[in-house]
């Protein structure tokens, strides 16, 4: 049997037992039971998760507005007062038949109170190519140079990461890879003409840079893997990364040595949300979760379970769900019955 053969086996069945069986839910709870915890130096901050989520739901915004000549710089209206745009970032899909045109999935912001703090920003999966390439990760692939296996369909996607600047032009670094781009991003901001500067110079203004990252769904794939590729390369200081309804991204040995770069990592999913727990066979989440729950109040369909916009609501209540996702007992469809809180 081909690999997209099975693929598509794997994904009828997947769907079919999230829109109808609810014991996936239990299945759920069991594998977040058996979740490993350890100490971190901070604890887990509700308002940054409320910062970077409202981030990662821009990114979206900007998603739905990105079309020629601008679908991979579409516009950053919306962005809050408080950032500098830095960069947009985007990277290929792939189909059975190979890559396909960019796309635009995320941004890098400055913070204006701190011009040395930066945030990376990536949304997730927003179509049936994207959900493609999520479950194209059952397969075991090296990440170079770092521990472990991840997921083929993550680190393939993660290979093709590019930045663009707020010139809508590419770094200096163009085609040296993510991590090489992301850095050359930063840096060009914080000293003109950088490109000129000498290793130590550019050393010596890198070393007070701290950047944070954040993603959702296939977007927390990839920043897991942005963070582990930096600390591969000794590039960045990251502080910290939160990740929304993150997929289970490496195995046990690449979530190991994970751990061990002693990042403040979040991993904040919902126990109802089938994404958590894929793939299910050969794969370990990283630490740490927080759990948040989407109890009886939130419409029992795959995409209301996983939108971001739950997921926001579920760390700030004050923001609202969408419309179409709050349950209602009333109504019957694949919200009656709710869930166990």
């Amino acid at each position: 049997m081909t690999k997209v053969a099975i693929m598509r086996r794997l994904l009828t069945g997947l769907l079919a037992c999230a829109l109808l069986c609810p014991a996936i839910a239990s299945s759920a709870v069991g594998a977040y039971n058996r979740c490993k915890t350890r100490p971190h130096i901070n604890r887990f901050d509700s308002r940054l998760a409320t910062e970077y989520g409202n981030l990662i739901d821009l990114a979206y915004q900007m998603s739905g507005r990105a079309a020629p000549p601008h679908e991979f710089t579409p516009p950053y209206d919306g962005l809050p007062p408080e950032y500098n745009f830095i960069a947009w970032v985007r990277m290929n899909d792939f189909t059975p038949r190979g890559r396909i045109r960019p796309k635009f999935y995320g941004i890098i912001v400055q913070r204006k109170s701190d011009p040395n703090s930066f945030i990376l920003a990536l949304r997730g999966t927003n179509s049936g190519i994207e959900w493609f390439d999520d479950f194209m990760s059952i397969f075991p692939v090296a990440l170079p140079g770092f521990p472990g296996k991840i997921g083929e369909g993550f680190g393939r996607i993660f290979g093709s990461m590019e930045v663009i600047g707020a010139d809508g032009q590419p770094t200096d670094k163009f085609g040296h890879g993510f991590v090489n781009e992301f850095r050359a991003a930063i840096l060009g901001k914080l000293m003109r003409r950088a490109t000129r500067m000498g290793a130590n110079e550019q050393a010596a203004v890198l070393d007070r840079v701290n950047v944070e990252v954040t993603g959702h769904s296939l977007g927390a794939a990839l920043a897991t893997l942005y963070v582990a590729a930096n600390a591969r390369d000794r590039q960045l200081r990251i502080s910290r990364i939160y990740t929304f309804a993150s997929p289970l991204v490496g195995n046990t040995e690449f979530a190991a040595a994970f751990e061990n770069l002693r990042v403040d990592s979040w991993r904040i999913a919902n126990p109802f949300d089938v994404v958590t727990v894929l793939p299910a066979i050969g794969y370990s989440h990283v630490d740490r979760l927080e759990p948040v729950n989407s109890g009886n109040w939130v419409n029992r369909t795959p995409i209301c379970l996983h939108s971001m916009t739950t997921y926001l609501h579920l760390v700030h209540p004050p923001i609202l769900l969408d419309k179409s996702c709050a349950w209602d007992p009333t109504v019957p469809g694949p919200n009656i019955g709710g869930h166990t809180s």
